[in-house]
């Protein structure tokens, strides 16, 4: 009929080390991105980024080293970015210490900062920032030093909180 035959494209967000080391090659023989994107089947923004986020100062795209930091990458949790301001984040600990659930302390800097949307927290973003494994290099997150595989989660406030009795 007149319909064009769509692009096939995979369903995955990240390439796979195969898919990678045809970029590799393909890169290192002066194609394009957008003939490498056509070739493995995925988007040309996919292969774009791809390359952009695992390429090395000065050197060309890589697969094993492009695979190796893109792995490396994929193990690091994910952080609360609003917990990133001091302020917030004392705000949140002074809060929880006082006795607050989450659920209080995102309601009542929803009433107390209306139209300042960077004061707004849910609940979900108080309790990452709880549990989040420990950051290096960040103030708010304290680190206990390089380890290859976090195993625990650290609780980021001076004691637990107590356990309360069902009512």
């Amino acid at each position: 009929m007149g319909y064009g035959v769509a692009m096939r494209t995979k369903s995955y967000r990240h390439l796979s080390a195969e898919e990678r080391e045809t970029l590799s090659l393909g890169l290192a023989h002066g194609h394009s991105l957008r003939t490498m994107a056509l070739v493995l089947g995925r988007a040309p923004s996919t292969v774009s980024r791809e390359v952009a986020r695992n390429v090395t100062r000065g050197r060309p795209y890589r697969a094993c080293t492009a695979h190796t930091v893109a792995t490396g990458r994929a193990c690091q949790p994910r952080r609360p970015r609003k917990l990133w301001d001091p302020w917030l984040w004392q705000y949140v600990q002074t809060q929880l210490l006082q006795g607050c659930s989450p659920e209080q302390i995102a309601g009542r800097l929803r009433h107390a900062y209306p139209h300042d949307m960077r004061k707004h927290l849910s609940t979900e973003t108080i309790y990452a920032g709880l549990y989040v494994l420990p950051v290096k290099g960040h103030p708010n997150f304290p680190s206990l030093g390089h380890r290859k595989f976090p195993t625990r989660v650290r609780w980021l406030l001076p004691f637990p909180p107590v356990a309360r009795a069902p009512l």
